[in-house]
Formats: structure tokens, C-alpha cells, sequence
């Protein structure tokens, strides 16, 4: 029988013949003697993104030469032993320098040309690099530089074979990246435009040494960070370069693929075609199929993702490609029992590609990729679980926050929809798998039904602000929004599930339905402090204190203009500060820790600042360093960040001294400011002081 072999490195392919009761081991010490290779241990192969390691070759269906699929050989990449250092000896002369000073008498300054000869003694004579430099008068001083430098990568060449090779290639020693080294330290951009420089650096690209290949890659990223577009379009330009770079990318060893995807996504960000270069490669092609194995597959696809948000040229030559099409077929077939990791990864690389609007409007509207998913439009017979419905949930509304897209959640406003389309569809079905998990008796997924809850309230917040800012009617058709009774059915649906977070929240126990509760509802409530400043709505709280007497009758009615704000101090309330109190003073640091948090993001508010100061001691306990309310140096900084959180809030409002005197009184004011100056780890211990004795001496 015949199996069709094939490398993606170097794009080899080839045919091995083997016998029908042929074992793995066997086939693989053909495959290495093919590739020049000491034995079989030292390559690998992938068959349907799996190792082969054992069992009889007839019985795993390999492919046969004239089939489309093959086995993908991985050759392992060399290891050399370190050597210690040793003193230079008569055995190795590195270079014989000699100098002649040439004087012009007819000049008063004196100039003098060292001109270099180094020898390299312990090669052999058909390897023997030409050392002789000869310097002429009308050369520049960059071209001298550059000669010797060049000079010094060629000394540094090894004269010894690869491992296993067949004598003809030549590796390259970890000293060459030295010289490279010194040459980008100085003038990079002059020493790129050499084609020489190009050659030397594809062929440290494709080393197999990782040490060689990574280190090159780490070298190029450092100079084009230092140096900017015009180092990227130098290195661009080289075709030879870029190859290897995407080969590099494409090798099993992650040492090496690593910091070449590093290096290709600095290039992209500067230059146009790269990101098109990379989807296009027949390297990169190959690498994507099924028969390749797993971990590079999937490392290459959110590679181009990642890429496709910061090329220069946008996402759009990313979204055409075959690459991301793959991960699109990957999740739309649903989970595998085969390859686990599969489905989660292709979403949270389709995640990394909606982080624009651009990706998100074609995942959602051309693609229909969650209609899919959620609805099962693909035929895949078996239902997802609640689990793996609430990480789509959790993507979906993630993916929303970062490209700042809520089109889709039009259905959660205030007034429902007149017309029922396939965005209100997927409303519906995240809705019910939110339902679902809050359901579960299992806390982890209870957990994760109460983080995709919070997730989609945030995502509305955001797209009622933004809708709200849009209103070009003022201030009463804003104030009006927000007290309007008519809410949507989905708006209900939602409400309703934050007040089940909310009660799991005011629960006395320990977990990870609690923690993600807390955590949750405190990225509900915001932090005013991290929202950016705008000159226009500045001390807006402030200033809707001008109202009738009739409109402020309460103390925190129309102080923001959060069009939910209402329900935030409605959660607050049902959580109760009292219980945050105590859990604050929790021994398990998850707990106290979330529980900080919430208390932190609440105190930002001024409505939060009224519920901590009708809370009996509460602001007491938190301005005594000594309590049990945390003394550890975390806890120190979680109390800190809470009172700096007070402090601001009281700040904002300072054009109110009335109203605030009547939460929190002048001297607990001044106390807590002092409090937040000296720091978080301030004692008001006094500081040790060193008594001399002094003695005197009698007679």
C-alpha cells in the first residue's frame, strides 16, 4: 500500500510504500529517512488533526497518493546541547586585526583607516568565507558598516550540517543573531533596503532551530516598534521575507509560530495586502484543513482574526477569505465529541471578528450565523445545552459591547416591536436560555445564566444611552422616557430575571451564582468614575437639583440621566446594603472581593452614596483601618477604592451642601477625604524613635 505524505513548511509532498501489516512506527522512520532525518522519533504525524503514535497503518484509513487529503509530517525541530563558554585559543582565532595609519602631512588633522583582516581557521576550505575587506576611498561609512556586519553573519555560520541532513544545508548558529542584533540596535531602516539583509533573515526565519527562527522574529517586532511604517513597507516589499514569515507562523513548534504571528501583525498594521497576503497563502490553505493538526489549525485562525482588527486595510479581505469561512462551518456543526475544544474555540475567534462593526453585521445579518446555532437550522438533530447556550449568549453580547452594535436589541426597549424579525427571534431564544440556566440546580450554570443576564442589561444600557443622546427634543422628552410605564415584554422578561440575580445576590452563601451576581449587577449599575468627562453634561446630577420642589422630593429623583436608573435603585434596595455589609467582612476572599466590587461601582452614584449613609454604620466601619471589615493589604485597597468612590460622588455634587449634609455630616465628610489623601495603607501609629544612653564618666 501507498500513503501520501506531505510537509507544509516546505510544501514537500511525496509517496511512501509500505507493506499491508505495516505498523505507525514504521511508517514514520520511512517518512524521517525521506526527510533526511536521524530516525523516526524525530518527525510527526497528523492524521485528521491527530497524532499517529500507534496501531497498524491499513487499519486508520490513511490516504492513498492521487487523494485530496493527506498525512501532514511535522519534522521536530533540532535541539542542540549548550555549551559553556570558552576563553578564544590558538585552536579558534576569531580575527587577526591589523591597522595602518596613513598621515597627510599637508593636512593639520590627522586621519587613520584601520583596515580588517579576519581568518577563520577551523573551517573547512570550500566553506571558507572571503575575509578580506578591501575599503575603498569613495565608499561611505554606512556601506563600510554594513560590509563588516554582513561579514560577521557569514563568520558566524556554522560549517557543521544539520542533524540528519544531507550536507548541502547549512544551519545557523545562535551567535548570528548578534550582528543582526547590533544592526537594528543602530540604523535598522538603512541596513533593510540591502537585499543581503533580506536573505539572511528569511534564512533565520526558517531555521529549525526554534531558538534562531523565534529569536529573528523577536528582533523584527522590536524594529518595526522602534522604527514605524517605513521598517514594515522595507520589509513588506520583500517577498522572500514575508514567506518566511508566514511558514514560520505555519510550523507545528508554538516557539517559532508565535512571535512570527507577532511579527505579520505589526506588518499588517502598517501596510495594505498584508492581511489579503496571509488569507491568500497556499501555506496558510493547507494549514486550515481538517487533516492538519488541531492546535496549529486553530492557532492560525485566530491569528487572522486578531489581525483582521488592527490591519490597516480593515476586516474586510479577512471576512472573504477561506479562513474565516472555516470557522464559521466549524460552528455552525455544534459541538464534537471528537475534538472537544473545537466549537468554543471557533466562537471565541468569530468573537475576536466582531469586534468591529463591519464583522458583527455580516455575522449577524449575511452569515446568520446565531440563527443557526440557536435555532438549529443546520440540521445537527441534537439540541445545545443550556451551557453551551449561555456561552453564546455570552459572545453575542459581548461581541455587541465591543463593537458598540444594539440594533439587535431593539425588542428590549421600552415600546415592543410592531414587526416580529429574525433579531427579535434571537432576543427570544437569549432570553429563554437566560431562563433556562437561572432554573438549573447546578451553580455553575446558574452562575453563568446571572453573567449572561448582566451581560445583555449592559448591552441595553448602552444602546439607551446612545438612543437617548440621539433625541433631538430635549430635556422633558428624556425625562418623560424615562418615567414611561409602557415596557416591552422582552423588557419585562429581562427585568424579571434581574431581580432573580438580584435575590441570589442578597443570599448568605458562598459560590459562583453569588460571585457572578455581585460582579454582574455592579458592571450593571457602572462606575461613574471611569465614564469619560463631557463638558456639556458635566455636574448633570447637580444641576437637576434646580427643579420644583415638586420634582425633588426625593433625594435621588431625576439626578442622572441613566434612563434606568430607577431599576438600579430598585436591585440595590432588593439587595440590601446591609447585606453587603456583612459580606464585605466574608473569610472567603471571592465573596468579599465581589462584594467590594458591587459596593465600589453603587458608592460612584449619588443614589448608591444615599443607601450606604442610611445604612446604620455603616461608612463608620468602612473608615476604621482596624475592624474586621478587611486588614489584609487586597482588602486595604478594595476599602480604599470604595471611599475613593464616595468621595468623588460627593465632589460632583458639591454644589448641594445641604442635601449631602443631610446623608453624611460635615466632619464624616472631612474624615473620609482625609482618609483617601493619606492612602490605603496609612497607620496612624507613630513611628519607632531610638533612644541613645549617654553615660558620663566620674573621677
Amino acid at each position: 500500500m501507498r500513503v501520501a505524505i506531505r510537509t507544509l513548511k516546505k510544501a514537500q509532498k511525496f509517496a511512501i510504500d509500505l507493506d499491508d501489516g505495516a505498523d505507525v512506527a514504521r511508517l514514520k522512520d520511512l517518512v524521517a529517512a525521506e526527510l533526511g532525518l536521524a530516525s523516526g522519533d524525530d518527525v510527526k504525524l497528523v492524521w485528521k488533526g491527530k497524532l499517529l503514535r500507534n496501531g497498524k497503518v491499513g487499519e486508520l484509513g490513511l490516504p492513498a497518493p492521487g487523494d485530496t487529503r493527506f498525512v501532514v509530517a511535522y519534522p521536530k525541530p533540532s535541539t542542540r546541547k549548550k555549551s559553556p563558554v570558552k576563553p578564544l585559543s590558538a585552536k579558534r582565532t576569531r580575527a587577526v586585526i591589523s591597522s595602518t595609519e596613513i598621515k597627510n602631512s599637508s593636512n593639520s588633522k590627522q586621519r587613520s583607516v584601520k583596515i580588517a583582516k579576519e581568518e577563520e581557521f577551523d573551517k573547512p576550505r570550500d566553506h571558507q568565507p572571503n575575509t578580506t575587506t578591501n575599503i575603498q576611498t569613495t565608499e561611505s561609512k554606512e556601506a563600510k558598516e554594513l560590509s563588516r556586519l554582513m561579514e560577521m553573519i557569514v563568520l558566524e555560520l556554522r560549517g557543521t550540517p544539520d542533524s540528519g541532513g544531507n550536507g548541502n544545508d547549512r544551519s545557523i548558529s545562535i551567535r548570528v543573531l548578534r550582528p543582526i542584533s547590533k544592526m537594528f540596535e543602530s540604523a535598522a531602516t538603512r541596513y533593510l533596503k540591502d537585499p543581503r539583509v533580506h536573505e539572511w533573515i528569511a534564512k533565520g526565519l526558517r531555521s529549525r532551530d526554534a531558538a534562531i527562527s523565534g529569536g529573528v522574529s523577536r528582533l523584527l517586532t522590536t524594529c518595526l516598534k522602534n522604527n514605524g511604517k517605513q521598517a514594515a513597507t522595507l520589509l513588506f516589499s520583500s517577498r522572500e521575507v514575508l514567506r518566511a514569515i508566514i511558514a514560520a507562523i505555519c510550523d507545528y513548534d508554538i516557539e517559532v509560530s508565535a512571535p512570527a504571528g507577532l511579527l505579520l501583525s505589526e506588518i499588517s498594521s502598517w501596510c495594505n495586502g498584508t492581511l489579503k497576503l496571509f488569507c491568500d497563502d497556499k501555506y496558510v490553505y493547507d494549514a486550515i484543513k481538517e487533516e492538519t493538526f488541531s492546535e496549529v489549525r486553530f492557532r492560525i485562525l485566530e491569528l487572522g482574526a486578531k489581525m483582521a482588527m488592527i490591519a490597516v486595510d480593515g476586516p474586510d479581505d479577512y471576512l472573504a477569505s477561506d479562513i474565516f469561512k472555516t470557522v464559521v462551518n466549524i460552528a455552525k456543526r455544534g459541538p464534537s465529541n471528537t475534538d472537544p475544544l473545537a466549537w468554543p474555540n471557533s466562537l471565541e475567534i468569530i468573537g475576536e471578528a466582531m469586534r468591529t462593526a463591519e464583522g458583527f453585521d455580516i455575522v449577524m445579518s449575511s452569515k446568520r450565523l446565531f440563527d443557526v446555532i440557536l435555532f438549529d437550522f443546520n440540521g445537527r438533530g441534537e439540541p445545545l445545552s443550556v451551557k453551551n447556550k449561555l456561552t453564546v449568549v455570552h459572545h453575542l453580547a459581548l461581541a455587541s459591547r465591543r463593537s458598540a452594535q444594539y440594533d439587535w436589541l431593539s425588542e428590549l426597549d421600552f415600546v415592543a416591536s410592531s414587526s416580529s424579525t429574525s433579531e427579535s427571534r434571537i432576543v427570544s431564544a437569549v432570553l429563554q436560555a437566560c431562563e433556562d440556566g437561572m432554573k438549573s440546580f447546578d451553580d455553575t450554570t446558574k452562575a453563568m445564566a446571572a453573567h449572561g443576564i448582566c451581560l445583555l442589561t449592559t448591552c441595553l444600557k448602552d444602546f439607551l444611552f446612545h438612543k437617548q443622546h440621539e433625541l433631538q427634543s430635549g430635556e422633558d422628552e428624556k425625562l418623560s422616557m424615562r418615567t414611561s410605564q409602557k415596557k416591552s415584554p422582552s423588557f419585562q422578561r429581562l427585568h424579571k430575571e434581574l431581580t432573580a440575580v438580584a435575590d441570589i445576590a442578597a443570599e448568605n452563601i458562598s459560590g459562583p451564582a453569588r460571585v457572578a451576581s455581585l460582579v454582574g449587577l455592579a458592571h450593571v449599575f457602572g462606575n461613574e468614575m471611569e465614564r469619560p468627562s463631557d463638558k456639556s453634561t458635566e455636574s448633570r446630577e447637580s444641576k437637576d437639583f434646580g427643579l420644583s420642589d415638586e420634582k425633588n422630593r426625593t433625594i435621588s429623583e431625576g439626578l442622572t440621566n441613566d434612563p434606568l436608573e430607577e431599576v438600579w435603585k430598585g436591585l440595590s434596595r432588593r439587595v440590601g446594603m446591609s447585606v453587603i455589609s456583612r459580606s464585605i467582612q466574608s473569610p472567603f476572599e471571592d465573596v468579599a472581593g465581589s462584594a467590594y466590587t458591587y459596593l465600589r461601582n453603587a458608592a460612584s452614584h449619588l443614589w448608591g452614596l444615599e443607601q450606604i449613609a442610611l445604612t446604620p454604620g455603616f461608612i463608620e466601619t468602612l473608615l476604621d483601618r482596624h475592624n474586621g471589615a478587611g486588614t489584609s493589604p487586597q482588602a486595604s485597597e478594595w476599602r480604599f477604592a470604595t471611599l475613593q468612590a464616595l468621595a468623588a460622588t460627593l465632589k460632583r455634587n458639591a454644589r448641594n451642601k445641604e442635601i449631602l449634609e443631610r446623608l453624611v455630616d460635615k466632619p464624616t465628610q472631612e474624615r473620609l477625604l482625609e482618609f483617601v489623601s493619606r492612602g490605603p495603607y496609612w497607620s496612624a501609629r507613630a513611628a519607632p524613635q531610638v533612644k541613645v544612653a549617654t553615660a558620663s564618666r566620674t573621677q
